[in-house]
């Protein structure tokens, strides 16, 4: 699942994703609300989100909130500064990309959540 309110990004990443055959993006969300709606339906393992968020649930709070409702699964922190970085693993995060990403920088992403 990618969850970003900037569609160059959500578009970006899904084609990037595109390339790893053991990814499968199932649901692509503007919003925390519109993702936190299709959780049941997309059942997402890997989330990426943005930290910067529109409306009443940010990037952090999305985090935290899947964290500790859904603890299996693991999630991509989306921002432009790595100065959030560390705010982004408190609430959960399993790693994190600055923007803008390239393919190099989310084939680490994935090498290091399989790490997990």
């Amino acid at each position: 699942m990618i969850i970003d309110d900037e569609a160059h990004y959500r578009e970006g990443l899904r084609e990037i994703l595109a390339r790893f055959h053991q990814v499968e993006v199932t649901a692509a969300c503007a919003n925390a609300r519109e993702a936190l709606a299709l959780m049941a339906q997309a059942q997402p393992r890997l989330i990426f989100v943005d930290l910067h968020l529109p409306g009443l649930i940010n990037g952090l709070e999305f985090t935290a909130l899947v964290r500790e409702k859904f603890p299996n699964i693991s999630l991509v922190l989306l921002c432009e500064d790595k100065s959030f970085a560390l705010e982004g693993y408190e609430a959960g995060a399993s790693y994190y990309l600055l923007k803008p990403f390239r393919t190099a920088q989310v084939e680490k992403a994935l090498a290091a959540i399989r790490g997990c």
